[in-house]
């Protein structure tokens, strides 16, 4: 009966200490420190060191005696320690699967991002062409618009040219009918465009008005000059010119000879030697 009520002694000991242990243990837990691995590692410290006292005890009767109170601390100990190692399992099992799960969350969110970032890049690229093909239909507007512009200038040129004639001009040359004693006269176009307005003056002569001149076309005039040197001032709607004409009689070729000189605002812009 007293061996009985030792053994009983005994795991009530145990167990006061093991709760004794578990309350500490749950403290450490609160302060931050892992309560279960503590468990676990006091309930192996506890079989180890009752392990070690039942193996190097003197008394081996003693200890046959307690083998009863013994074997139930050895399964308290055990059953305790593999609660506490259940409950690390289950607790590292959820917190594996939370950390997948937040890892396959991340990597979800990193595929949407990469899809996403591929559909900007795509945008992109599709933006680089629609300004690279806006660019070269603005680069060709700007060519059709500048040829368009300088084909507008030409015409323009051309109209201003037919109506005033351009830089065209006149002047006075010798013309068919001719004797010994002076020579009629006829106007020539310089150039590629009608003359319009066409007036001239002789020396110091009043002004007479020709009209319009066509290129190609001489005006015979009423004019008949004898042989000498003269001075005519021919006046069109394209400005003025000033002639220098002199004239010859050839009694050998029993023919007139003339020499021209035009210039204009200081710049001759037809000289002829002496010739039919």
């Amino acid at each position: 009966m007293n061996s009985k009520h030792a053994a009983y002694q005994v795991v009530l000991g145990v167990v006061l200490g093991l709760l004794s242990i578990a309350s500490f243990a749950f403290t450490l837990g609160r302060l931050s420190v892992d309560a279960l691995l503590f468990l676990s590692v006091v309930a192996l410290a506890g079989m180890t060191l009752l392990g070690v006292f039942v193996s190097l005890h003197p008394d081996r009767s003693w200890v046959k005696q307690r083998r009863t109170a013994i074997s139930l601390i050895f399964g308290i100990l055990g059953v305790a320690g593999a609660l506490v190692a259940s409950f690390q399992g289950l607790r590292a099992n959820r917190v594996t699967f939370g950390i997948q799960d937040q890892l396959g969350q991340s990597l979800a969110k990193i595929a949407a991002q990469e899809t996403e970032l591929t559909r900007t890049r795509a945008e992109l690229a599709k933006l680089r062409e629609e300004s690279a093909r806006a660019q070269a239909l603005n680069t060709d507007l700007q060519r059709k618009l500048l040829d368009q512009s300088s084909q507008l200038k030409d015409l323009a040129v051309q109209r201003v040219a037919e109506v005033t004639g351009g830089d065209g001009f006149a002047y006075l040359d010798l013309g068919n009918s001719s004797n010994e004693n002076g020579v009629a006269l006829q106007a020539h176009v310089s150039g590629s465009y009608n003359l319009r307005q066409v007036k001239y003056r002789i020396a110091e002569g009043s002004l007479v008005e020709i009209g319009d001149l066509t290129p190609r076309s001489p005006r015979p005039l009423d004019a008949t000059l004898a042989g000498g040197r003269y001075k005519i001032v021919i006046q069109a709607a394209n400005g003025p010119v000033q002639e220098e004409l002199e004239l010859r009689f050839n009694p050998a070729g029993k023919r007139w000879e003339r020499r021209v000189r035009v210039s204009r605002g200081g710049e001759v812009v037809l000289e002829r030697s002496w010739g039919r």
